[in-house]
């Protein structure tokens, strides 16, 4: 992933729409914008792709799809998974992997969105070929993995989980939807409506 002390943005095209990338997916169209499609069959706990982009190194850095990559840095997506979506039910999420020499360098396991272990461990041979470059200063990468099974032409979703301070109205439509892109545990901080 390159990294670039400037600020990221987004690139967005209409020509990534209807596009298929070699992880698997394509965008398409949503009532709200673009979004990330499955192009076939992804059971449950499948590592779907590696999420490529602009890695920051600003822990205060901020903007809406930036993704926390670990150790003070974050993410910046490129197509496909700029165009990933919002649900209060999601069927994906992301995942931090790093390295176990790394791992052991840092004492541990830090949190429950990291995963350790090798690449032959996580990484389907399809997606191998596609997904070579990763943080060069820590080896750490960011994947989207399926946490149920999704059928082709089901759009991809994560729970943003955004803080209080950061909540925007929710479109979601799930059943379990919560009104509001917020993290599940700062609702109550959100205004009565």
């Amino acid at each position: 992933m390159p990294t670039d002390p400037k600020p990221a943005t987004v690139r967005r095209k209409k020509s990534d729409l209807g596009k298929v990338f070699p992880s698997g997916v394509r965008v398409g169209k949503t009532p709200y914008g673009f979004g990330v499609f499955a192009f076939a069959f992804i059971p449950e706990g499948t590592p779907i792709a590696r999420v490529s982009g602009q890695v920051i190194h600003d822990p205060d850095y901020s903007s809406d799809y930036c993704i926390d990559a670990g150790d003070g840095m974050v993410l910046e997506p490129a197509p496909p998974f700029c165009y990933l979506n919002h649900a209060c039910e999601p069927n994906c999420e992301l995942m931090v992997y790093v390295p176990e020499e790394e791992a052991e360098k840092i004492g541990g396991f830090p949190d429950d969105d990291c995963v350790y272990g090798s690449e032959e461990e996580r990484v389907p041979d399809a997606v191998a070929e596609e997904e070579e470059e990763e943080d060069e200063e820590t080896g750490n990468e960011v994947w989207v993995e399926a946490i149920r099974d999704i059928m082709p032409n089901e759009e991809l979703t994560i729970d943003y989980s955004w803080p209080a301070d950061r909540a925007a109205e929710c479109l979601c439509g799930t059943p379990q939807c919560r009104g509001w892109i917020v993290d599940p545990a700062e609702r109550e901080q959100l205004p009565k409506s």
